[in-house]
């Protein structure tokens, strides 16, 4: 019996050691980029003791390769590195920043009167450098600015950034003196959902002082004056709440202001105010100023984005409600994602308490038409055409007509046009203008 669990345990020994030298060593490759954002390597993982290992480096725009070290010392000049494993190995592929121009890009705007008299209007030109250095990226220019024929302002200025951080300045300048007008140098920084921004603006009166935190749903704003010869005063502050969660699922976005005279206005904005069937929800617009109350009521349907919206304001006399006092009201209607095509109405009782409409005369409403769609050649043209009435008007009381267009007629090449008709006074103005953008 001994001599045959001897040997049964001889052949099970025998077995196992056999089993061992079957299975081979394992090792790990792991690699470093150094820094972190120069290049991408591959390459990485487990491989059986012996096998052939190729790792290799590729620099991202900015950087470029210097080497695989391993404990200090350089194992390889060349992107592309292939050895035999024998035991585990932390192989750093180093990136260097470099130095590169990026190109030059310009701007010009231009504005011209057709008729009735061919003129200039305005225009602007703008020459930027951009140049790279690792992770860094500059951006220089100089911006030429005319109304007419008048050579009006000259800027210069740039633009720095980094991960998480941007750097801008101008400078601008009377060109007819030359004299000095203002400064402008602004410095952002972002981490994770927090923003910072501060900005100092300088003329020959005065110093101005912006200070800007933003994190998640809050955004707070600071304003300072430094005027010349006097202390540092308090300008203006703001505070903004996004997405204020209620119940029912009632949402709003509060927003108050303040100045150094105190309350300037206080906005909140209420979503789904009222849910209605059919998908049929009113959101409200109410604003609070030392002088003012006003409510803005917007219906809208899910499918068809429909919106009415009445202006007016709750009158009060000594702290006494008196009623509510009617401005005008505006209907839109939109279709598809893009809030287009688009149709608008707007009615004003009291046309003077409503800047935005533009009424002239004794305009009161207007009827619009927005349509939007791609261009022929790259990008989306748009156009509104807008039916203006008054209690002077022609047919239909239309008193102007008034068309306005964007048509992108190459990819770096925008024409827009406005052509104004005056249907009392059978008068027609027509203006042009493009952008054309060229990168080199």
């Amino acid at each position: 019996m001994g001599a045959k669990r001897a040997l049964i345990a001889g052949f099970v020994l025998g077995c196992a050691l056999t089993l061992m030298a079957q299975v081979p060593a394992l090792y790990t490759v792991t690699l470093v980029p150094d820094p972190p954002d120069g290049g991408i390597v591959e390459g990485e993982g487990t491989y059986a003791h012996g096998a052939t290992v190729t790792v290799t480096a590729e620099p991202l725009p900015g950087f470029e390769f210097a080497g695989w070290w391993e404990e200090g010392v350089e194992v390889s000049e060349e992107p592309s590195y292939t050895f035999t494993i024998t035991s585990d190995r932390i192989l750093v592929a180093r990136f260097v920043p470099i130095f590169f121009f990026e190109g030059t890009r310009g701007r010009w705007v231009s504005r011209i009167e057709l008729f009735p008299t061919l003129q200039p209007l305005s225009a602007s030109a703008d020459v930027a450098g951009g140049f790279r250095f690792g992770t860094q990226r500059w951006l220089t220019g100089t911006r030429a600015t005319f109304q007419g024929t008048d050579f009006t302002d000259f800027s210069g200025y740039v633009n720095l950034r980094l991960p998480g951080l941007r750097l801008s300045g101008k400078a601008s300048f009377d060109p007819q003196g030359p004299d000095y007008r203002s400064s402008y140098l602004s410095l952002s920084l972002r981490r994770g959902i927090f923003s910072l921004f501060g900005s100092v603006r300088h003329t020959p009166a005065e110093l101005r002082y912006s200070l800007s935190l933003r994190g998640g749903d809050l955004n707070l704003r600071f304003t300072f004056l430094d005027p010349v010869d006097e202390a540092l005063q308090f300008k203006s502050a703001w505070i903004r709440l996004s997405q204020w969660s209620f119940c029912c699922g009632l949402s709003a976005t509060a927003k108050l202001s303040f100045t150094k005279d105190g309350l300037e206005y206080l906005k909140l904005t209420l979503k789904d105010l009222l849910q209605l069937c059919c998908d049929i929800s009113v959101d409200a617009d109410v604003q609070f100023t030392p002088t003012q109350k006003s409510v803005s009521l917007k219906p809208w349907w899910r499918y068809a984005r429909a919106c009415l919206r009445v202006y007016g304001d709750v009158v009060f006399t000594d702290g006494v409600f008196e009623g509510i006092e009617f401005y005008g009201f505006r209907i839109s209607c939109s279709l598809g994602q893009s809030g287009y095509p688009r149709i608008e109405l707007v009615t004003a009782f009291r046309p003077e308490k409503l800047p935005w409409a533009k009424f002239e005369g004794g305009e009161f409403e207007y009827l619009e038409l927005g349509l939007r769609g791609p261009g022929c050649c790259g990008g989306e043209y748009r156009l509104d055409t807008r039916v203006y009435f008054s209690t002077l008007g022609g047919v239909f009381g239309a008193s102007r007509v008034l068309f306005e267009g964007e048509f992108p007629l190459l990819d770096n090449l925008l024409l827009d046009a406005e052509l104004e008709l005056d249907l009392i006074a059978t008068q027609a103005a027509l203006e042009l203008g493009w952008e054309f953008r060229l990168k080199l």
